[in-house]
């Protein structure tokens, strides 16, 4: 599938890397420079070679923001590494430029801005997980002000085991701690009553509630070493998370806990 569009990139653009997508839009980047990007649509085969953008800077990977319903006109974000208020590089599609913004963090403190996942709501809300288990949430039709969103369970679950997604409107994040599988869903209403007891973690003025806690163990040898278990991605409709190795990807359902093949590196 993503080999289909070297066609239509440039060939001072190869080798290309996958960096991010968002409701049907693919956003591409030159291995051979970091600050070449490239949008393309699967579906029209079609791809748009993006003004590059400043090279004098230490750059997280960007994030592509995208939703058919509320605009014709994408955004890259990207933010500049840093320890405190960083800035942030935006380019729209709308009007065909870079700009840079500074961003306040709230609460205020040293954060890291090395985006590993974007995740992007309607209404203009991103979502980044950073490389230290952190969210930022920000609105990218006003960026001023990035909110840190901590994660549940932060400390008890190892590098590279967590994911964030959209599932029916509500961000989920998964994590696992040991041979565990924790999903919670962060609730949004400050004043909502809690109903969940202590399956509950707060996070300044937000709360995560542990919505599925499923023990690996039972899953056997289906993927192998846990330690070697990764999350790739949580389904935006349905109770189902995505996750495996490097070879094979499974499918499994939270509710019935049916797990399936789903792909597998040829």
């Amino acid at each position: 599938f993503a080999q289909s569009l070297t066609s239509l990139l440039p060939s001072e653009s190869l080798p290309y890397a996958l960096i991010d997508c968002c409701n049907g839009l693919i956003l591409l980047g030159s291995s051979l420079s970091k600050h070449r990007y490239y949008v393309c649509n699967p579906l029209t085969k079609q791809c748009v070679a993006i003004p590059k953008a400043r090279e004098d800077v230490l750059a997280s990977p960007p994030a592509l923001a995208f939703h058919p319903c509320d605009s014709s006109h994408y955004k890259i974000i990207r933010f500049l590494r840093a320890r405190m208020d960083p800035e942030v590089d935006i380019f729209s599609s709308e009007n065909k430029t870079w700009i840079t913004r500074k961003v306040s963090v709230k609460p205020r403190r040293p954060v890291s801005f090395y985006v590993l996942q974007s995740v992007y709501s309607r209404g203009g809300i991103l979502y980044n997980l950073t490389y230290r288990s952190t969210i930022l949430r920000y609105n990218i039709e006003a960026l001023s002000e990035a909110e840190i969103i901590e994660v549940p369970d932060k400390n008890n679950h190892p590098c590279d085991s967590e994911v964030i997604g959209l599932c029916k409107g509500a961000l989920n994040y998964a994590s696992r701690n040991q041979s565990t599988l924790l999903i919670w869903q962060l609730d949004d209403h400050r004043h909502h009553s809690n109903s969940h007891g202590s399956n509950k973690a707060a996070s300044g003025a937000r709360s995560w509630i542990l919505k599925h806690s499923i023990c690996m163990d039972e899953w056997g040898n289906k993927l192998h070493v846990f330690g070697l278990t990764r999350f790739y991605n949580i389904h935006p409709n349905s109770d189902i998370i995505f996750l495996g190795s490097c070879d094979m990807i499974y499918r499994y359902h939270l509710k019935t806990n049916k797990m399936e093949l789903f792909s597998t590196r040829s």
